[in-house]
């Protein structure tokens, strides 16, 4: 199968997904329970299809794989019908959206031409943050703090923020060899909590 007729497949199926989530969403016949959600009621079932997608994802089965990834993209879907029906977004914006940020943080793939045609993985790396840093109007990881670049914030479970904290603590060297040395810094740190 060609890759344009894959393309042309995908386009079929993916109407007649979209279809069938406005029916869903219909106010007169669709389901009560679709109708009446929201982005924020929406908010747990994203995170948990986003979950079970990653631990599928862990494992080797590859059916399980497909049937979870579609269900992120029934989320994702959900909650474009549901901007759509508020007349903000589209799944179209949605999909032009993300197809334009990923030419553009490619610059190296869809702009040969002017890219100076270092590919190597740090570079790479580099440039991506460069390029998101640009978008997000932010300055240099000097003037936001290494912290903010690395949205070391609270929009993560405490786990996966605390991970990312690690993360760029250990980029800035800012990171310990043995587990005796954080516990010394710990304790010395509650030593000064105690006293004040």
């Amino acid at each position: 199968m060609t890759t344009e007729t894959k393309a042309h497949e995908a386009l079929e199926e993916f109407t007649k997904f979209c279809e069938t989530i406005a029916t869903l969403r219909h106010p007169e016949d669709g389901c009560p329970w679709d109708i009446e959600q929201t982005h924020h009621s929406l908010r747990k079932y994203m995170i948990e299809e986003a979950y079970e997608a990653s631990a599928a994802m862990g494992g080797e089965d590859q059916g399980a794989i497909c049937d979870e990834l579609g269900d992120v993209l029934l989320q994702v879907v959900l909650n474009a019908q549901v901007a759509a029906d508020a007349g903000t977004f589209t799944i179209v914006d949605v999909i032009k959206g993300i197809n334009t940020k990923m030419q553009r943080r490619h610059p190296h793939v869809f702009k040969k031409d002017e890219h100076d045609g270092k590919v190597d993985p740090d570079s790479l790396h580099r440039q991506w943050h460069s390029i998101k840093a640009k978008e997000q109007g932010q300055g240099s990881a000097e003037e936001q703090g290494v912290f903010k670049k690395a949205k070391v914030e609270k929009i993560h479970p405490s786990t996966s923020q605390a991970y990312k904290i690690g993360k760029v603590a250990s980029g800035i060297n800012f990171d310990w060899d043995h587990a005796n040395e954080v516990f010394a810094v710990l304790k010395s740190e509650f030593l000064e909590l105690e006293q004040a």
